[in-house]
């Protein structure tokens, strides 16, 4: 049996999956900017205590993880810095990755020849791809920061986080997402704005990916996809500013389950830990 851990800015999904890849269980566990480390333990443990003796382990984080696996850095988490998951003391085969490098264990395996690129928006925004079959970490490991992308907000400059990001989307209408998700189901017009701005926004800077790397594919992924209308307005404002060469190149995707692409990729992720050729990662990005 392999495991998969997947921890966000708002939430933990936890995913246990048989050697053939069907899924046995899973379960999601709140977390919060103000979420301690040993709140994670615990339920990474009684994930772990659930099945006995896993195969191997995945957790992927957001924020820069050294090769040991300890959080060096993360943004939408601050009281992860310095942590190292106490599972990877109980099993042999585990390891942290980066959430946005385990999204694109996935995708890439898909398409393991051309240049691909995968776009999670959650409480923050991130990229990752590839180039010829290998992925583009950049200097210190950390390309892929499409969330800093600094943009025009009327007379001012912020970033893509600051406008597109489901926190965003979050703060404007100051209340939890799942509020979110129920004004936009009865048709709520200010929550259907915010999230329609918010979406240009993640269009704008998914052109601003496309026109820069030139993929043959990109996948979306992320819980901010779920809010209805910001899929339609992001892909509607990315053709508009893409250059038409390179958009017309582009296969431009939402994953079949957006929402557990990076705990799909934890998995693998531990599956090439129990393989010898566990991937680490060293970027930066919000989940």
């Amino acid at each position: 049996m392999h495991l998969g851990a997947d921890i966000g800015g708002t939430k933990l999904l936890l995913r246990a999956v048989a050697a053939d890849g069907a899924v046995l269980s899973q379960r999601r566990v709140s977390t919060g900017a103000d979420c301690p480390s040993a709140h994670l333990d615990d339920a990474i443990d009684e994930l772990v205590d659930s099945v006995g003796q896993p195969a191997s382990l995945g957790v992927a984080c957001p924020g820069l993880i050294g090769s040991d696996g300890t959080v060096v850095l993360c943004d939408v988490l601050p009281q992860l810095v310095g942590w190292r998951p106490r599972a990877l003391r109980r099993i042999t085969s585990a390891v942290v990755v980066n959430d946005i490098r385990a999204a694109l264990l996935t995708v890439a395996a898909r398409q393991p020849r051309g240049d691909v690129a995968v776009v999670v928006s959650g409480t923050g925004i991130a990229a990752g791809f590839t180039h010829s079959g290998r992925v583009h970490a950049g200097a210190d490991g950390w390309a892929g920061e499409l969330g800093s992308v600094p943009v025009p907000d009327g007379d001012e400059v912020t970033t893509l986080d600051a406008l597109a990001s489901g926190a965003s989307i979050v703060a404007q209408l100051g209340v939890p997402a799942a509020e979110v998700a129920e004004r936009l189901s009865v048709a709520d017009p200010v929550a259907a704005a915010v999230v329609g701005r918010a979406g240009r926004a993640f269009g704008r800077g998914l052109a601003t990916l496309v026109n820069l790397v030139n993929p043959r594919a990109v996948v979306l992924a992320g819980g901010t996809l779920a809010y209805p209308g910001y899929v339609d307005a992001a892909l509607e404002e990315a053709a508009r500013h893409t250059l038409a060469p390179h958009w017309e190149a582009c296969t431009v995707t939402v994953d079949e389950d957006p929402g557990t692409l990076v705990v799909r990729g934890a998995v693998e992720a531990g599956r090439s830990a129990a393989g010898g050729t566990g991937p680490q990662s060293r970027q930066r990005a919000g989940g």
